[in-house]
Order: C-alpha cells, then structure tokens, then sequence
C-alpha cells in the first residue's frame, strides 16, 4: 500500500510539502471491526484494505520514536486509516 500525501503549509499557505510511504511501519494498538468482531492488531500494516469502523488507534511512542516526523506520520496514518472505513 503506497500512500501520497501533500499538504500545503507556511505562510500564505504557499509552501507544499510531498511525504510518501510505502509502509507506515506503526506499532500499537490498533483496534477495527471487521464483519461484526473487533479485531486488534499491533501492526498498522497488517490492517486489512477494508473494514467497518476503526475503535482504537494507539501507536506506540517511545523515547527513539518521540519525534516530529514520527507523530506526522501517525497523524497521516490515522487519517488514512479513517478513509479506509466501508461507508455503511
């Protein structure tokens, strides 16, 4: 999964920024319903293409990991993932 994202930032909303991933690499608590169950997993990748809603979104923060990059990517992640809900 290969995910494009470009925000448009600084003053006067001028100045673009390209961040790509090939895998988000998260690690956590990540909890969807899939047909009806909840189904937790403690990998970000591992989530399947589709499912129901998303319950839980927990990435794991630790002392190597506690950087600006990494929460980006985390937000990135989380909105990614929100799209991927099957509209019910």
């Amino acid at each position: 999964m290969k995910v494009t994202v470009t925000e448009i930032w600084g003053p006067g909303a001028r100045e673009r920024k390209t961040v790509t991933y090939e895998k988000f690499n998260l690690t956590g608590r990540f909890v969807v319903v899939e047909n009806g169950q909840e189904v937790t997993y403690t990998n970000y990748d591992d989530i399947p293409e589709f499912f129901e809603k998303v319950i839980i979104f927990d990435p794991e923060i630790t002392e190597e990991n506690d950087t600006s990059e990494h929460y980006e990517k985390c937000e990135v992640a989380a909105d990614f993932l929100m799209n991927r809900q099957r509209k019910i």
